[in-house]
């Protein structure tokens, strides 16, 4: 009897222990486990997350600015062409002859993307010219070829302004001080890069006389 009571008695301490230690160390182990649990998810969202990132396509480049790009264009095409140029062109005489047209080109800081020009335009009588003031056997005096001469090469100037246009600076006269012997002056001109140092032209007459224009390759004489 004493062996059943004794075997029972270490049973209920057994029982008594086991308490013990569950209501101890139970609550740390289950939130341990509980952790573990979280940390497990936790890891495998990550890892789902990182791998539909990686499928996902790489977004769009952003739309270029395109004002931005014409801002660029332009002061590029300002940088080349700002300055002043010269250029001889062959016009049909009458009523004139062998031109030189100077142009001053600049940017205007009151506006952007526009330009202000200040050109000179002047021509030289043609030899049949000439050899018209010679007719009748009258020889010209050289006082009268001086003045012929003088007369042919009064410029006409002008006062332009204008915009850069796809790649090029399209000017029209704002103001136009005399015209050549043969009544001429320019109304519009637009110039554009030519080569690698050169600039290219293509100005309009005032129709006066036949004054139409033409097209010329200009050189830098100056910045």
């Amino acid at each position: 009897m004493d062996t059943i009571e004794k075997a029972k008695q270490k049973r209920w301490m057994w029982i008594a222990g086991a308490v013990v230690v569950c209501l101890y160390f139970g609550p740390g182990i289950i939130g341990s486990v509980h952790e573990a649990i979280v940390v497990r998810h936790r890891a495998e969202a990550e890892a789902a997350k990182e791998k539909a990132d990686r499928q996902k396509p790489a977004p769009a480049p952003p739309a270029p600015d395109a004002a931005a790009i014409q801002a660029a264009a332009n002061a590029a095409l300002s940088t080349r062409l700002a300055g002043k140029w010269e250029g001889v062109i062959l016009l049909p005489s009458p009523p004139e002859g062998t031109c030189k047209i100077g142009l001053e080109l600049r940017t205007n800081p009151d506006k952007d993307a526009a330009f202000a020009g200040y050109s000179n335009f002047s021509c030289a009588p043609s030899m049949m010219e000439v050899m018209a003031h010679q007719g009748g056997g009258h020889k010209m005096t050289p006082a009268e070829a001086m003045n012929l001469m003088d007369q042919a090469l009064k410029p006409s100037a002008g006062i332009f302004s204008g915009v850069a246009d796809k790649g090029a600076i399209k000017l029209t006269a704002d103001k136009t001080l005399g015209t050549t012997p043969g009544g001429c002056s320019i109304v519009a001109i637009s110039v554009m890069p030519f080569g690698a140092n050169d600039m290219g032209a293509e100005f309009r007459g005032n129709d006066a006389n036949g004054c139409q224009g033409g097209q010329l390759v200009m050189h830098r004489t100056g910045s």
